[in-house]
């Protein structure tokens, strides 16, 4: 009898040590993983050490991932030294959060924005393509001076030069859609 309860008392202890052991074990574990990781930027740097794309605040206070130039095609033009990859004149790609809304820039080697797709008020989508000098092709939702959120207007445009869409026109209680084109013959290609 005395065995069997030595056994018994045996067995009890080391279930309950087991759990026990096994309980401080996760809990030590959990302490040392974190939940949670905080910082203001990370950035992802290429095998040489340079900084080749960063996820953070920029310098317009936009939070953004970001890619910079390669190092194998070095910038031409008015490249910074040293490359700053918070501004926005050096990523060639940034991804993020502008004005409340979600956008992409894509940028040509001069830092200049070459193609913006955002989503402008009431987040209907905008998309505009430029050259070195201004944007020229427009293609999404045409805002009005006074958005509402009624408006369903899209257009596609060249420019000051031609465009063409659709308009929502409300006549009474009914709504309808008007295509429009024009063309401003007085202008000339620069």
């Amino acid at each position: 009898m005395k065995q069997t309860l030595l056994l018994t008392l045996a067995l009890i202890g080391g279930f309950v040590g087991g759990i026990v052991g096994s309980h401080l074990d996760r809990m030590h574990k959990d302490a040392q993983t974190p939940l949670t990781v905080r910082a203001h930027r990370f950035e992802l740097l290429d095998r040489s050490g340079r900084a080749v794309a960063f996820w953070g605040i920029d310098q317009t206070d936009y939070p953004v991932l970001a890619f910079v130039e390669s190092p194998a095609e070095p910038r031409t033009g008015n490249r910074q030294s040293p490359l700053k990859i918070d501004d926005p004149v050096n990523q060639q790609i940034a991804l993020g959060l502008m004005g409340g809304g979600p956008f992409l820039d894509l940028r040509g080697t001069d830092g200049k924005t070459r193609i913006r797709l955002n989503l402008a008020v009431y987040q209907k989508p905008v998309m505009w393509m430029a050259d070195e000098t201004r944007p020229r092709v427009w293609l999404g939702y045409r805002q009005s001076d006074a958005p509402t959120p009624d408006e369903d207007d899209w257009f596609l445009s060249f420019g000051d030069s031609a465009w063409i869409g659709m308009k929502n026109e409300k006549q009474g209680v009914r709504k309808y859609f008007r295509g429009f084109l024009g063309v401003d013959k007085n202008r000339t290609p620069n």
